[in-house]
């Protein structure tokens, strides 16, 4: 986190996760991304991460609505294999959802 200047905190490092995604990466660079990505969820909408036995780690309750969740590592490898989208555009999908 230090070596890119990711902060969970500040949701201006999904630019950061972005630009990340167009790099040759590891498995454990997709994992690293898709945490950083849901930890930049949670903490700007809020929300809770929790382990889907069949898809992976999710982040529920987005935003305060039970049914809202995304899976951070499904949305990274989207990005990842289809250069038309972006981890920026999903997070603004998720601002908009909730009327942020």
């Amino acid at each position: 986190m230090k070596k890119n200047k990711i902060d969970i905190n500040n949701s201006e490092a999904v630019g950061i996760l972005d630009q990340l995604t167009t790099s040759d990466l590891s498995q454990q660079d997709i994992y690293f991304i898709s945490y950083c990505y849901g930890e930049i969820i949670t903490n700007q909408f809020s929300g809770e991460w929790k382990n889907d036995a069949d898809n992976g780690p999710r982040v529920d309750n987005i935003g305060g609505n039970p049914a809202f969740k995304r899976w951070p590592h499904e949305l990274v490898n989207k990005v990842i294999t289809n250069k038309n989208l972006s981890l920026q555009r999903y997070f603004e999908d998720i601002a908009f959802v909730l009327g942020d």
